[in-house]
């Protein structure tokens, strides 16, 4: 190739790479000889379609022919198949002459114009090209026959041409192509048949496209000045086509370009109605071509609009005949104007007029005109006839009239041909609401599950307000994935304004800035999810800027260099989000100022093959969009004219849209009603509903618009949502207000609990009331939960949590607040949420509560809570209800009376027949097995599909071991289903055989979702399929886990049924003692069922396919209680590796171990001495291990944030060392525990049986008991804060803070570091302090909260006196144990002394809280006891001026201390500062120790409930005289009072606050002095029953006649603590067996009797040996 062709190619190489096809230029260049076959060979063995295009031009370089030119032959061949390709080809440096411009560019169209022709029109296009060439025209019948269009046409060479037409000569083959090569060469005007004229102008510069024909001319309908109109051809022959004429009017005053238009208005129409075909005439578009200007440039012009109708009117009165003048005017339509704009604003307009001589009109006329403006009698006065010729009218000579005269009918017949031909094709094309339906629906009249994501071009500027809201409602009907907006301004006056301001919809606004991982600290993907997966608003984004945000629109340069990155990730992250073939791209074309978005349509297109289409009301506006489309090779032709819909009128879409949809719910018209404190409503705006949108608010006059209906209409809605309640569906508020619900016989007691809450009746400094109701799965819980908040609704301000967001709990505080600073609680319904979820809610809420509240009393919300469990709680507790699927008579004969009722309206035909009722029948069975098990087989026998069975099956397998039974998405089923569709043509959804709809129904929400109509009805289902296929459950799972169809995507689909896969097989549910079950529903039944390994591989697959950790960890615990040690580390391992910040993680790991060491002990129960040594070193190896598993996990749960933090790592610590104890307790020499505690503390040697234990381990033994008794202590505080913020039962730790837990585990510990001799005072002033603090220890006591358990004993107060003397002996020289333990144990006493001689000496517990406060060490342990103690016992009080107090500046450096110490061990509690805690010990009146009193002691408190209220306490006659009042200075906040303490001297120190319990809500006390009494917590003192003075004690509240608890016991007996001997019963069964076993060996005669009873007891002791190893083992395995 020559250099300078080279160069050609060379400046647009880029471009070439980017956009070449190569496969159609290398077949015609090797054709040309050019290629050969090695270079042909090479280049389409390339990858991709950009290798293969630079392999071609790179060998295109070096070729070079004999005869011809190479680069010739490629751009002839170029121009063929990519004419804009070859329009950039132009000489480098040099610029081109405009004919030659003009030239290139129209071989271009050339093409564009044969490529564009069907067969028909191809054939039409070549017959006069045959006959000109003398080729018989039955050619044609064999284009019409291979189905050869314009685009197949362009491809054939010589070789194709041979192939087809064999039959013709060479020479006619060869002329054929060279005839189509010509034309395409040719730049000039090619005249067709009947003097019609095929215009193809030069076109340099920006296109523009003529209006269409009779279109109307909208406000999207403008042209740009300078632009070029680009269809104004017209095919020969073609008569519906219009063809078009061109007027400037350039350089003409107004009248004369005003008779201009008159009379070539009139030429040009009767010349078209001669002609017998459509034209349009266009006033300001110049009509020819030259250096300034092209054809079909817009000019545009500026005269008086009504003028030119005036003009136009009257030129038909005075130029057409008389008889002629309304057949004239029947064929010109009127006027059209079509604004001109230059730089955005309106310079003028084209004026088009149309031309339409229909067959009817003109049938047999000839249409003569005179000039009207020309005088009569002057020449050219005269009438003439004007005809078409080369696209301009003129004016025929005598002989072309007397010609016309003869041949005008055969131009009727033609026209009236032409005219069946269009309306036929009309006809069989599809309208555009059947286009709409086609696209939404598969042609249906419902949308099935869809992903509909809109694309919005810039409004047109002219666009007024109310023409928006006129025309885009429909977008309001629609709920999108997205919508993308490509209107910088539209937030204040495009769509965005109109949805946001007038339908007061709300949207989560984003820009594409947001997705552009250039702008994030954080990764892309958690970003996006953290952000748009938090609030369950459709999100919004502006694609090219946002004018709030300072963010500009751009051009396409500055967007593709700065936006187009982002746009790419959102439009990555949305096709990720949504189902295969499940979206619909809906763009809107609303203007022609759409370049952005059509530079961004290739990404969308692609990204969502074959399913989008595109709105624009008319085809100018899509013009430009579908011919850009197109030559960037982003759609075909017929897909383009397939899927752009235009013209289109908005109103219509309205109407199609709304029919699509469905009409609007009538109750949901109404304005949502919220009560108010003052009795009357106020309107909820639709905006604010909108945006909370996690709620489902109930409106105080729900169904209050059914009493305006006429009763056929409220008649039909009542029956309609009757059936479907009945059917299975969850209860409509119209099923309420018909009385279609039952109301259970439970219903009255949780009304007036939820009465009681709402009215405030919480705890102390409680700002969130609950309730909690509990029900098992089909028994109706939801719908009596809904029945109470419809009760209350005209009360309270109700609503349902319908999802949960990170925004929930402030949607719940904006209903609560809305039109009232402090309203009435908000009752919330809250049904199945995930525990978690709940906790973190409820956390959340309190916080917000406590904001409001500033420490006032008031409730902000109470929480309905439903939960439906399989098992209900045996320990109800107060707020708790349960519900089960039993029915009270009263209960059963209403369903019966229901049931009667239907039948009688089914047999009058105004119902449905209630046998097909399925819940229904349920319920009037009263939860009959033997009935749902003769329905679901006798409907399952009338299914006929394999594939519906199947269905059938995978719903109710996942929704029977689904605990929150959620529906599975419609997608999943998608290539199970995909024959249904093909059959069918229609989503398969739609296509679901009767009896399956029985079974099955769709849930509502996005996506949609298939569940079985009534969770009682899953499992039978399944039995009853898996009998029939002769399958287990473990068979069916695992089938569904290796099908197809259950592969991981990431849609919004493939999420949801993972996440419902996940829970199967993690979430366990609570048994009736509260403990979780072992494993899940699903897993606990194939365990049970002995069927392990599957549900081992079961575990194991949904792993693979999810990668969630947390099914790791169920693995591993699968294997723990198998006793697959490895592959239980394995898994755990795998889990903590990935995530090694969970405590929850890594308990399980440690649970390995303990487990593991628990068999151990098990072992050593019958293992040989020769294998102790072995066995001893495993036993410490796992409980070293574990212990530092347990350790990490106590650590990581200091660091949550959460309430309900975990606390398994405290029990996990202490439960395995226990177990190590017990497993060192079958060493012969630790047989006596005295020689097992002696080791321990170091002070013994190693026995022979440890030898194999490491130096490490062995230190790590002998600090077990300090580590042991520091576990205990923070289990006790974990324990204490558990109980103050009263998680309930749902919580994770509810089975380990039972009493009888941790009483467990103090025991175990006492068993073995306390003494060998029972506790007893005789001769106890003889032991040494260490024997006493071990006999102490006996009884399981290391802190307050232990000691005051004791009460609860029969023989509490002997218990406590042993303890308390015994320390009290200690105190001379004590350790920090005997100081906190003496003090504990004299204030517990306080309960139960029967005199003074109970209690120990107040100066002694004066001087043992001083040295505990002394010697506190907070280095592992932050120990509040030492605080409490001091200032309880220290505070000044007029009835201690006698004793020796500490010093107030002791005391003030105390009260600094605490609070810091406070803050440090529960940061948590700096999130609500106020807290809840309740102050449990107060000052009083009296002397000495019994200056202290328990809250326990105050009158009337066993009269008191959980949530009891501390002030009405302390409002009793009774506690009013028994405690100490002090004075102090309130501050202004009402939160703190001010106190001063006064020095031995009489002088007064400054002053200090201590926070009131309550905040004190009366005005008139703040800054004044005030009185109180104090009580301690843990937090601190705390001011209480604030009053005005000393005096004043407000009103005082009479104790009830109840005489409190007597203690009658005068002496103080020895006590033996209650401690689990179970180990050593084990080891004396063990021992006893292993006698048994070696007397085996001797003769009977031989053994002596007692031998003989001993073997007698062998089935006996064998049997004790085994129940004491299962209850051990229920008790590890319920922690793991």
């Amino acid at each position: 190739m020559r250099v300078s062709d080279w160069n050609k190619i060379k400046e647009k190489l880029s471009e070439l790479h980017d956009e070449l096809e190569a496969k159609d230029l290398v077949e015609h260049l090797y054709e040309q000889r050019v290629f050969t076959d090695d270079d042909k060979e090479r280049i389409m063995h390339e990858a991709t379609r950009k290798d293969r295009a630079i392999k071609l031009l790179d060998i295109l370089r070096n070729k070079e022919l004999q005869e011809g030119d190479v680069y010739k032959v490629f751009l002839a061949q170029l121009r063929r198949t990519q004419p804009h390709l070859a329009d950039m080809l132009k000489p480098p440096g040099t610029a081109r002459r405009q004919k030659t411009a003009a030239t290139e560019s129209s071989k271009g169209r050339h093409v564009d114009y044969i490529q564009n022709m069907d067969t028909g029109q191809l054939c039409e296009f070549l017959a006069p090209l045959l006959k000109k060439n003398n080729i018989d025209e039955h050619v044609l019948k064999i284009f019409k026959q291979e189905e050869i269009d314009g685009r197949v046409f362009l491809t054939m060479d010589r070789s194709s041409m041979k192939e087809v037409f064999p039959d013709l000569k060479f020479g006619e083959r060869v002329k054929i192509l060279m005839e189509r090569d010509e034309f395409i060469e040719s730049a000039e005007l090619l005249t067709g048949l009947q003097g019609n004229v095929v215009s193809i102008e030069p076109c340099q510069q920006e296109r523009e496209y003529a209006r269409r024909f009779d279109a109307q001319t909208g406000c999207t309908e403008k042209y740009k000045k300078g632009k070029i109109l680009e269809n104004l051809q017209t095919r020969p022959g073609n008569m519906i086509d219009p063809t078009h004429h061109c007027i400037t009017l350039d350089g003409l005053d107004e009248d004369s370009a005003l008779e201009t238009i008159g009379w070539e208005t009139m030429k040009f129409a009767s010349a078209c109605m001669n002609d017998r075909t459509n034209g349009t005439i266009h006033f300001g578009v110049y009509d020819g071509s030259d250096t300034n200007h092209s054809h079909g440039e817009v000019l545009g012009i500026t005269l008086e609009r009504k003028d030119c109708e005036d003009t136009i009117a009257k030129s038909i009165q005075n130029c057409f005949p008389s008889d002629q003048r309304s057949t004239a005017s029947a064929c010109i339509h009127p006027v059209k104007y079509v604004d001109v704009i230059d730089h955005k604003e309106i310079c003028g307009y084209v004026l088009e007029i149309d031309v339409e001589p229909q067959e009817r009109l003109v049938k047999d006329q000839a249409y003569f005109i005179k000039d009207q403006y020309i005088k009569p009698h002057q020449k050219g006065s005269e009438q003439q006839l004007f005809r078409l010729k080369s696209g301009t009218p003129d004016h025929e000579s005598a002989d072309g009239v007397y010609q016309f005269m003869h041949t005008k009918s055969k131009l009727d017949e033609n026209r009236k041909e032409a005219e069946r031909i269009y309306a036929a094709k009309t006809a069989q094309g599809m309208n555009m609401l059947q286009q709409l339906r086609m696209f939404l629906c598969d042609g249906d009249a419902q949308m099935g599950d869809i992903y509909p994501i809109l694309v919005i071009s810039p409004l047109d500027k002219s666009m007024s307000k109310q023409e928006i809201h006129a025309r885009f409602s429909f977008i309001a009907d629609i709920e999108w994935v997205c919508i993308f907006d490509f209107d910088p301004d539209g937030q204040k006056r495009g769509i965005y304004e109109y949805l946001t301001e007038e339908r007061k919809m709300a949207f989560k606004l984003r820009l594409t800035d947001d997705f552009d991982q250039r702008e994030c600290e954080m990764s892309r993907d958690d970003k996006l999810n953290d952000d748009l997966e938090s609030s369950h608003l459709k999100p919004w984004i502006f694609c090219n800027g946002f004018e709030p945000l300072d963010k500009p629109g751009l051009g396409v340069l500055e967007w593709k260099r700065k936006r187009s990155e982002g746009f790419k990730e959102a439009v990555r992250y949305f096709s990720h989000l949504v189902p295969k073939d499940r979206a619909i791209l809906v763009y809107l074309l609303l203007s022609k100022e759409y370049d952005v978005m059509l530079e961004a349509a290739e990404e969308l297109i692609q990204r969502f093959q074959n399913q989008w289409m595109m709105l624009a009301e008319s085809d100018s506006v899509a013009a430009h969009w579908k011919e850009q489309l197109f030559n960037r090779q982003v759609e075909d032709r017929v897909s383009l004219n397939t899927r752009c819909l235009t013209p289109v009128k908005w109103e219509e879409v309205n109407v199609c849209m709304k029919e699509i949809t469905g009409p609007d719910d009538p109750l949901t018209k109404t304005e949502c009603q919220l009560t108010t404190t003052t009795g009357r409503c106020t309107v909820l705006p639709k905006n604010m509903q909108n945006e909370m949108c996690d709620l489902e608010i109930l409106s105080a006059t729900a169904c209050s618009e059914m009493e305006t209906m006429d009763e056929e209409e409220k008649y039909k809605i009542q029956k309609e949502e009757e059936k479907h309640f009945y059917e299975g569906h969850p209860p409509s508020w119209v099923n309420f207000y018909s009385a279609h619900v039952l109301t259970r016989k439970i219903h009255d007691s949780i009304l007036e609990n939820v009465k009681d809450t709402l009215k405030g009746n919480v705890s102390d400094n409680e700002n969130i009331g609950r309730v909690t109701l509990y029900h098992q799965p089909g028994s109706g819980g939801t719908t009596t939960a809904k029945r109470l908040l419809w009760d209350l609704k005209e009360r309270y301000r109700c609503c349902i949590l319908h999802k949960y967001s990170k925004e929930s709990h402030k949607q719940i505080v904006s209903l609560w607040e809305y039109g009232e600073e402090k309203g009435n609680p908000v009752l919330v319904m809250i049904d199945n949420l995930e525990e978690d979820k709940l906790q973190t809610l409820v956390e959340l809420l309190k916080v917000e509560a406590s904001s409001h509240f500033q420490g006032f009393p008031g409730v902000l919300c109470v929480l309905l809570i439903c939960h439906r469990q399989t098992c209900l709680p045996a320990n109800r507790e107060r707020m708790m209800f349960m519900l089960t699927q039993e029915l009270s008579a009263e209960e059963k004969n209403w369903f019966q009376l229901k049931y009667s009722e239907l039948t009688e309206s089914f047999k009058k035909q105004k119902g449905p027949n209630p046998k097909n009722l399925l819940s229904l029948n349920i319920m009037k069975e009263n939860f009959s097995q033997t009935y749902i098990e003769n329905t679901v087989k006798e409907i399952i026998l009338s299914m006929r599909s394999l594939q519906e069975k199947s269905l059938l099956k995978y719903v109710a397998l996942l929704n029977a071991y689904d605990h929150r039974y959620r529906g599975v998405p419609v997608p999943c089923f998608d290539l199970l289903m995909s024959e249904r569709k093909r059959i069918t043509g229609q989503q398969w959804e739609k296509c679901l055989s009767a009896p399956l709809r029985m079974l099955i129904t769709s849930t509502k929400d996005q996506p949609k979702s298939l569940r079985v109509i009534n969770p009682l009805l899953c499992k039978w289902i399944l039995t009853i399929l898996m009998k029939g296929d002769g399958q287990t459950l473990s068979d069916v799972m695992l089938e569904f886990l290796y099908s197809e169809f259950c592969k991981w995507r990431s849609d919004v689909a493939g999420r949801n049924l993972f996440n419902i896969l996940r829970d199967i097989m993690k979430l366990r549910e609570p048994t009736a003692s509260g403990k979780p079950s072992t494993f899940s529903r699903l897993i606990q039944e194939l365990y049970d069922s002995k069927d392990v390994d599957s549900a081992a591989e079961i575990l194991k697959k949904t792993f693979e396919k999810t990668s969630d950790i947390f099914i790791a960890q169920q693995i591993a615990r699968l294997f723990i209680v198998c006793e697959n040690w490895d592959q239980a580390i394995k898994y755990a391992s795998v889990a903590t590796d990935k995530q090694p910040n969970n405590s929850y993680l890594w308990d399980t790991h440690g649970q390995i171990y303990k487990v593991r060491l628990s068999k151990l002990f098990e072992t050593g129960l019958a293992t040989d001495s020769e294998d102790t040594k072995r066995l001893m070193k495993e036993a410490v190896e796992c409980a070293y291990e574990g212990t530092k598993r347990f350790i990490t996990v106590q650590q990581l749960s200091s660091l949550e944030t959460t309430t309900d933090r975990n606390a398994a790592g405290y029990f996990g610590q202490v439960d395995i060392c226990s177990s190590l104890l017990d497993t060192l307790s079958l060493i012969p020499d630790f047989k006596n525990k005295a020689n097992l505690r002696m080791f321990l503390q170091g002070e013994s040697p190693t026995p022979t049986e440890l030898c194999l234990v490491t130096e490490e381990q062995h230190l790590w033994l002998q600090s077990l008991q300090k580590n042991v008794f520091t576990t205990l202590r923070k289990l006790d505080d974990e324990a204490d804060k558990y109980k103050l913020e009263g998680n309930g039962a749902q919580s994770r730790n509810y089975f380990f803070f039972q009493r009888r837990n941790i009483d467990r585990l103090r025991q175990t510990v006492s068993r073995y570091f306390g003494d060998e001799d029972a506790p007893t005072l005789s001769g106890a002033e003889k032991l040494t302090p260490d024997k006493r603090r071990r006999q102490v220890t006996n009884f399981g006591v290391y802190s307050l909260r232990h000691l005051l358990q004791l009460l609860k004993e029969e023989n509490s107060r002997d218990i406590l006196l042993t303890i308390c003397r015994l320390t009290h002996m200690n105190l001379s020289n004590p350790l920090p144990f005997d100081c906190r333990i003496a003090i504990g144990s004299a204030l517990a006493l306080l309960h139960v002394a029967q005199s003074e001689s109970d209690l120990p000496s107040f100066a002694v517990l004066l001087e043992a809280s001083s040295r505990l406060y002394d010697v506190n060490n907070e280095d592992k342990y932050i120990d509040l006891e030492p605080y409490l103690f001091l200032l309880l016992l220290h505070w000044p009080t007029p009835n201690r001026k006698r004793h020796q107090l500490a010093k107030p500046v002791k005391l003030a450096e105390a009260l600094s201390k605490w609070k810091d110490a406070y803050e440090r061990k529960y940061p948590r509690q700096q999130r609500s500062p106020h807290g809840t805690e309740r102050p449990f010990f107060f000052l009083t009146k009296k002397e000495g120790i019994e200056s202290v009193v328990h809250v326990y002691q105050l009158r009337n408190y066993n009269k008191a409930s959980r949530n009891y209220k501390l002030q009405r306490l302390l409002n009793i006659r009774e506690n009013q005289d028994l405690l100490q009042r002090f004075e102090g200075l309130l501050s202004g906040n009402g939160w703190n009072v001010s106190v001063r303490w006064e020095t031995e001297g009489g002088n007064k120190l400054p002053a200090f606050t201590i926070p009131l319990h309550t905040r004190e809500s009366r005005q008139s006390l703040r800054n004044k002095h005030v009185s109180f009494v104090i009580g301690f917590g843990w937090s601190g003192p705390k001011a209480c029953d604030v009053q005005t003075d000393s005096g004043n004690r407000g009103a005082v509240t009479p104790a009830q006649n109840l005489e409190p608890q007597q203690h009658v016991m005068s002496t103080v007996r020895c006590v033996q603590p209650a401690l689990h001997t179970d180990v050593g019963h084990l080891i004396d069964i063990k021992n006893k067996l292993r006698q048994i076993q070696q007397l085996k060996h001797i003769p009977r005669n031989q053994l002596h009797p007692q031998q003989l009873s001993l073997m007698r007891q062998e089935a006996t002791l064998l049997y004790q040996k085994d129940s004491l190893l299962g209850q051990r083992r229920e008790e590890y395995m319920g922690f793991v």
